[in-house]
């Protein structure tokens, strides 16, 4: 449910129908006796029916999705150049007169917000302003 909130209905779709898949593999050990019902150990018995051969294989992908794929889509969210919060464009006025900025959004207060401007590089407090759905705010590593 976090991750549909944060990326997307579809993303949020296949991480729960991963999810689930995953959790059969699971129980399906339970069922057969591969692993103690105590601590949960795998208890290291051959695979010998379909349903044990795709409980390994779903172990298998478990551990890659673990280890190497989310990591790497992390990483990837993280550096993508795209702004984790609102991009909004504002009124603001920085001593030199008031002009239009693009602000990232780190906080509502009063009539406006405060928040990152990307041309200037400092926190402002910006009126009168409007959604930008360009929400790139740098160039990806």
């Amino acid at each position: 449910m976090v991750v549909g909130a944060f990326n997307g209905l579809g993303w949020g779709l296949a991480t729960g129908l991963a999810s689930y898949v995953l959790r059969v593999g699971v129980m399906v050990d339970y069922k057969t006796g591969r692993r103690e019902h105590t601590t949960g150990r795998r208890t290291g018995n051959r695979a010998e029916t379909a349903p044990q051969r795709a409980a390994d294989a779903l172990w298998i992908a478990g551990l890659l999705l673990g280890g190497i794929v989310l990591p790497a889509v992390a990483i990837i969210a993280a550096l993508d150049g795209r702004s984790w919060t609102s991009v909004e464009t504002c009124d603001v006025n920085t001593g030199s007169g008031t002009h239009r900025a693009r602000l990232v959004e780190l906080a509502r207060q009063g009539n406006g917000i405060v928040g990152w401007d990307l041309a200037g590089s400092e926190v402002v407090h910006g009126v009168n302003c409007a959604a930008d759905d360009n929400e790139t705010i740098r160039l990806p590593w």
